[in-house]
């Protein structure tokens, strides 16, 4: 399901949301997708994976294992980048909830805004 939302920012995006939900090691994660406007070729701009009943240790794990070592860690976040996205991950965010943002580099006022939550 998809429908029409605002940026922070005050962009026009499309949030998609109620996907199909996948594992990320023992636990089950939820997915939302956020496009850059409404169009069918609009940009994916954000992944988000909400880990529920998150173990810090092994979504850290997880993420190690599939996007590399973490460019910084700091009191319940982590932060991993590779040449094409940046990953930040609130450990949890809330109790029993980890939720992960991927983004394209692109996107560095979405990226300062995860970072100063």
């Amino acid at each position: 399901m998809c429908q029409p939302t605002t940026l922070t920012d005050g962009r026009a995006a499309t949030w998609c949301y109620a996907n199909k939900p996948f594992k990320v090691g023992a636990r089950t994660a939820d997915i939302d997708l956020y496009f850059l406007g409404s169009e069918p070729t609009a940009p994916l701009i954000e992944i988000q994976i909400h880990v529920r009943g998150c173990n810090e240790d092994e979504l850290t794990g997880w993420l190690r294992t599939n996007f590399g070592g973490q460019i910084d860690q700091r009191p319940k976040r982590g932060y991993w980048q590779n040449p094409h996205m940046w990953i930040g991950a609130l450990l949890p965010s809330d109790p029993g909830l980890c939720v992960v943002h991927m983004l394209p580099l692109s996107e560095q006022a979405e990226i300062a805004r995860i970072k100063a939550q």
